[in-house]
Order: structure tokens, then sequence, then C-alpha cells
């Protein structure tokens, strides 16, 4: 069952150490990952520095580009592993490496570099529309993205093909260009919409990087339409494409860095740490918030006896106007509902992460659920006690009241009437001693 509402944060404790369980094959694959980002790049550099004719200081630059395309891309990956965001960032640079092939005056890699020379343009597209869950969401993300590759991609193959026939090669350079245009100014309007749905918080980290990519992938292919007519040089005009090229991935590793994204876990390590500790409630929401990277995780709980969910302290958690940035998922004990996990959609992109996270902690949200429903049980035998209190006051102040304004006075008119008796007119010692006996009686029965 899925729905959509408000949530509020749950602020982190400890970190609980997770990060001790991150499996070797992910350190492994990424040391490889940089090695060899390190060896291409030297061996480009090598290359081009055999031929005298080639452009050194591109090729330094654009080799430059390439290595910080990869480190950002290698951070981002080991900081959020089940995010595609670092793997794409790192298939990022090996476009801007392939791209620069064009630079080493070989025929063979030079055609290579020109196939994949705006490749980065159509990854770029496909970061900001998958920033920060990693996954595209939409039909029209999945189509836009689509067409960005088949402009950078296909149709950059296309006029390689065709470059000898400057006629058809003119004409298809300006279909890239509408079709380019055409991409960003429907990317612009999904990330628009997506600013105005976030809140505040998620605003201000998504703005400046959706600003800075949208603004690179339409400046880079313009560059030399805007800078040549004022005069500007080749190499000028190749710096600034090259500087907002490697401004990319900066942008989107400083969005994962420092936009609230927390560092994310591995399930085996939340596994190991479930079963050498007795977990809190406030250890295992942190422990599925630490794994899935969602500060804003809740986990609430199901009561079977008031068919509703509630947190850990049993108070009710309306679960029916979830707003759509959120998703809820059931946890289930076998064919037991226990509870649900309450998570930020847009950066937990893949519900079935959530889903095998929750299947690791069914066990213990099921327990929390128990204590959550004890509490509850708690509460509302105290309520009951403190509603029999008050009656029992209500009506003990009802009696004396009724006594005050009924037996009491009646005692005091009686009184009176005993005194009247001893002091009446012609009345005996006897009779007077009796009265005055009599009042005091009578008295005495009144403040009883």
């Amino acid at each position: 069952m899925t729905e959509h509402g408000e949530i509020g944060v749950v602020a982190p404790t400890s970190p609980i150490k997770l990060r001790q369980g991150r499996p070797g094959s992910l350190r492994l694959a990424l040391i490889v990952i940089a090695i060899s980002a390190a060896l291409l790049g030297g061996l480009q550099l090598a290359v081009g520095a055999a031929a005298p004719d080639n452009p050194m200081w591109a090729i330094a630059m654009l080799t430059g580009a390439f290595w910080i395309w990869v480190a950002a891309g290698v951070v981002a990956w080991w900081r959020r592993p089940t995010n595609a965001t670092g793997a794409l960032i790192v298939f990022g640079g090996l476009s801007v490496f392939v791209g620069g092939l064009a630079n080493l005056n070989i025929e063979i890699l030079a055609v290579i570099g020109a196939v994949f020379a705006t490749t980065v343009l159509g990854i770029t597209v496909h970061l900001l529309h998958a920033f920060p869950s990693g996954r595209l969401r939409g039909r029209l993300s999945s189509l836009t993205v689509i067409g960005g590759y088949i402009v950078a991609v296909g149709l950059q193959a296309l006029g390689v093909l065709v470059r000898n026939s400057p006629a058809v090669f003119t004409a298809l350079r300006s279909v890239q260009g509408i079709l380019g245009l055409l991409v960003m100014i429907v990317t612009v309007i999904v990330l628009v919409a997506r600013l105005r749905a976030a809140d505040r918080d998620y605003r201000k980290v998504l703005l400046p990087l959706f600003l800075y990519g949208s603004l690179a992938v339409v400046l880079i292919p313009l560059a030399v339409q805007v800078l040549r007519p004022i005069g500007a040089s080749v190499e000028v005009i190749f710096v600034i494409q090259l500087g907002l090229i490697a401004g990319l991935p900066v942008a989107f590793l400083v969005g994962v860095l420092v936009g609230g994204y927390s560092r994310t876990g591995e399930l085996e390590a939340l596994s190991a740490w479930l079963g050498l500790s007795g977990p809190t409630k406030s250890a295992v929401a942190n422990a599925l918030a630490s794994t899935l990277g969602d500060d804003s995780l809740r986990v609430v709980y199901w009561s079977a006896a008031r068919s509703m969910y509630v947190d850990e302290f049993g108070a009710t958690v309306d679960a029916t106007g979830i707003d759509h940035n959120h998703s809820m998922l059931d946890v289930w004990v076998d064919s037991r509902l226990v509870g649900a996990i309450i998570y930020n959609n847009q950066m937990i992109g893949d519900e079935r992460e959530v889903r095998r996270a929750g299947d690791v902690l069914a066990i213990a949200v099921d327990r929390e659920r128990l204590t959550a429903e004890l509490r509850a049980s708690n509460d509302e035998l105290l309520q009951s006690r403190l509603r029999l209190v008050e009656t029992a006051d209500r009506e003990r102040t009802r009696i004396a009241q009724d006594l005050h304004d009924g037996l009491q006075m009646q005692l005091v008119l009686v009184a009176i009437e005993a005194q009247q008796i001893g002091t009446a007119p012609g009345a005996s010692e006897s009779t007077l001693a009796a009265s005055t006996q009599l009042r005091h009686r009578i008295d005495e029965a009144a403040a009883d």
C-alpha cells in the first residue's frame, strides 16, 4: 500500500557505525576505477606528447576534466553506493575522455572522439532528471533523457558520417541544435515543477544545482555562436566550454555532500548490526535512515486493536494525507501487518531498496509495535483511572453540596425551633434546660 502525506522530520541520533560494514567489493571496485582513470589519463597525455604537432595544452585540460569527473563520481558513489548518481558521473568522465581522443591526431581515435564529443551533455541531462535519487521519475523525464541521448550521441554520430557533404552536415547540425534546445526546454519545465513541489530546505539544495546544470548544457554548445561574433578566439571558447564541463560533476558532488543527503550504508551492515545489538526505537529508525540515506525517514506501527497506525509513543499517526514527495511502504511479518516506513521518494527512487531494508528489520519493527501498543494501553489505563478519580471527586462534591443545602439547613432550622421552645413565655427551667441540651445535640449533628 502506498499513500502520500505530510510527515515530520526524525532527528538523527548516533550513526550506529553502519559505515564499517561496507562490503570490501565496493571499496575495491572504486579503487580500480580510480586507478584505471589515472592510467587512462596518463596514457592520453603520453600519446599526446609523443607527436609534436598535438595541441598539448588542450589534451592536458581535457585529461584534467576527465579526472575531475571520475574523482567526483567515485566520491559520490562511495557516499551513496545504492544510488546511481555516482555511476552516472563516472560515465560522464569516461565520455569526456573518449571525446578528448579527437585531439590526438590519430585517425581512428579522432573519429571515435568526434562521435562521442557531446555525449557528456546527454549524461548531464540524465543527471539533472535523476538527481538526487539516481532514478528517473515519470514518463516525461524518461522520454526527455532518451531524446537527449539521441541528440547528443545519435545525431552526433550521423553528423560524423555525413561530414563530407557540407550541405547535409550543416542541415543536420541545425536540426541537432534545435532538438537539443527542445530537450533543455522540457528539462527546465520538469525541474521547475519539481522545485515548486519541493519544500523550502530541499529547494535550497536543488535550485543552484539545477540552474548551473541547465545553463551549462545550453551554453556549452552555444558558446561558439555567442562568443565568436564578439571576437573570441577558438582557444578562449574551448577553455570556457571545458570549464563549464569540468564544473558539472563538482556541482552534483556538492549536492550530494552538503545537500542533507546522508551517507548510505549496506543491507549486509544493517543485518549485522541487528544481530549484534538490541535495537531501541530510535536506533531502528536511524539505522534505516542511515542505510537508505534519508534523514526524514519515519517508522510507524500498526495497532490491530485500534485499526490504525501509531508512533513509538502510541499516538495516532494520520496516514491518509501524505504529500506526493513521500511514500509509505507497509512492513509485514509473515501475513501480519506490523508497521510501515514513510520515506522521501525523491531521495530514494527505488521502492525495492526500502522493501529489502524493511524485510531485514521486520522483526524489530514488530517488537517495537508491541512496545508502542503497550505504551498506548498504559496511556489508556492511566486515562481511565484519571476519569474514575475525577468522577469520584465530582460525586463527593455533589453529596457535600446536597448535605450543605438540604440536611444541614434542616438541622439548623430544628435547632432554632428547639431554642424557641425553651425561651417561650411561661416555659419552666427544666424545659429551658432540655431545649438548650437538644439545641447543642442538633448543632453537633449539623457539624458532623
